[in-house]
């Protein structure tokens, strides 16, 4: 059996003979530059009711942007059989559902959703070189409206610069596949368009749910400058309605010009790359769930020590419940006291590996005193920890 060996493949740029570009490996592994793209994985919660600006709502790694007159839930959905067959096998999708209508979105006005990569996993897009790559991205949509609409890729360093591209819904309430190939350009070649190489914004993609005048003025699968060129002029607007919705799943985003089949992993390994940017701790919801483990500092306060696995992005901010009562502590000599604040993060606010978490009750603590940190019983509390980007 003969057997060829190739110690190196270089793309040719000039003279005649054989090319070859876009080598890539189909089976390459995290060719998804995308966390979650399969809607698999939603620690913050299932379902929200409202859309905050600028907020992660509900599935990891997506966040919501909203100044419009509408509103609109949010909800991680599973797919049934006869979806899976018509999705590529997925599993679950982002559904949002509008519930309060905007017929007439004001030129400054916008509603989209958005993923963020990490700068630092950009740096083999090699923006701001003359080998910048080209990109595709691959989703599956469905809506009960038809029509050509748009999104857009960004490149979030500053100076910021975004390639929108547009999508058509052909049949309503119908799974439909697109992918678009956005090349590389003169601008995002510039030297300046160059990606810091930092745990911030690399680059970003978007579904635009309804955008005004000030934001559609780009050129379909074209980078350009300037906040005016997130979407062309084609535009469903999906607030219009209460009746509207948007079904998005199997999002894909990878280097080069020829699309391969949506990336699966497992969803352990989703959910441990998803745990850089937010970890949960829940209590059980019955028989005072523990949290964790502290010591009593005085009488009325205990800090724990909670590991971070594995590092987060950056040094995390905390989020509870919001209620005090919620949350516990237990003693060996005088029980469960109630806590009088929810907890907080003590003491310069940790590192992106660890931080103390303060509990405060009402003063039946000792210090030095092993102490558990507990949610109260039959309560659902929790302790997110957050340092999505």
């Amino acid at each position: 059996m003969s057997e060829i060996r190739v110690d190196t493949i270089s793309e040719k740029t000039s003279g005649s003979g054989t090319t070859v570009s876009n080598l890539k490996n189909p089976n390459q592994p995290f060719r998804n530059l995308l966390i979650n793209g399969d809607m698999k994985v939603a620690q913050r919660a299932t379902s929200a009711t409202t859309a905050v600006n600028g907020s992660y709502q509900t599935l990891d790694r997506w966040r919501f942007y909203e100044s419009t007159d509408g509103t609109y839930t949010t909800a991680q959905t599973a797919l049934s059989l006869a979806d899976q067959a018509s999705t590529g096998g997925q599993t679950h999708a982002l559904d949002i559902q509008i519930t309060g209508a905007d017929t007439s979105i004001a030129s400054n006005q916008f509603a989209f959703v958005i993923q963020f990569v990490e700068a630092q996993n950009c740096q083999h897009l090699k923006f701001g070189t003359s080998s910048a790559v080209d990109l595709t991205l691959q989703f599956y949509v469905k809506s009960n409206l038809t029509g050509t609409t748009c999104g857009w890729i960004s490149k979030e360093d500053s100076p910021f610069c975004q390639a929108p591209f547009e999508f058509t819904i052909n049949s309503a309430n119908t799974w439909e596949k697109k992918t678009v190939t956005i090349p590389a350009n003169a601008v995002i070649q510039d030297s300046s368009n160059a990606i810091t190489n930092d745990n911030g914004k690399g680059v970003g993609v978007a579904f635009a749910l309804a955008l005004g005048g000030d934001f559609d003025n780009g050129t379909n699968l074209t980078w350009e400058a300037g906040a005016a060129s997130y979407c062309t002029g084609n535009q469903i607007n999906f607030m219009s309605s209460t009746s509207n919705d948007l079904f998005i799943t199997g999002v894909q985003l990878e280097v080069g010009s020829t699309p391969t089949d949506f990336e699966h992993l497992p969803r352990d390994v989703t959910l441990e790359r998803c745990r850089r940017y937010l970890q949960r701790i829940d209590a059980s919801g019955t028989d005072y769930g523990a949290l964790g483990i502290g010591a009593g500092a005085n009488a009325t306060s205990s800090v724990g020590v909670y590991r971070l696995n594995p590092n987060m992005n950056s040094v995390p901010t905390l989020v509870t419940t919001g209620t005090a009562s919620d949350y516990t502590v237990f003693n060996g000599s005088t029980g469960v006291d109630v806590c009088t604040s929810v907890p907080a993060i003590n003491g310069g606010g940790g590192t992106s590996s660890q931080v103390r978490l303060e509990f405060i009750s009402s003063g039946n603590l000792t210090a030095g005193q092993a102490i558990e940190q507990l949610g109260s019983n039959n309560v659902a509390a929790y302790l997110m920890f957050h340092a999505d980007i």
